[in-house]
């Protein structure tokens, strides 16, 4: 069948488009991360199952919220 976006084919007398892994229907251009649970809400599907996670988060699936790093400076104050 007919290829779509170089990334899919034609199924069903040529009517449906079936897309490889990690790209996205209608034409199999846009990139799509499901297997990648659409990296949860806390990250952007850059390419075919893979995340760019925002800031605060990390993982394959952007899944984990990255430690909170605190100033553990000290300050203490000596009596003469």
């Amino acid at each position: 069948g007919t290829v779509f976006g170089g990334h899919g084919r034609c199924a069903n007398n040529e009517v449906d488009c079936v897309c490889n892994a990690g790209y996205a229907a209608p034409d199999c251009r846009d990139f799509d991360c499901a297997a990648r649970a659409n990296c949860n809400a806390h990250g952007t599907c850059v390419g075919p199952n893979e995340c760019k996670c925002d800031k605060d988060w990390t993982g394959e699936q952007c899944e984990r919220r990255r430690a909170l790093v605190v100033d553990q400076t000290v300050t203490f104050a000596l009596a003469r």
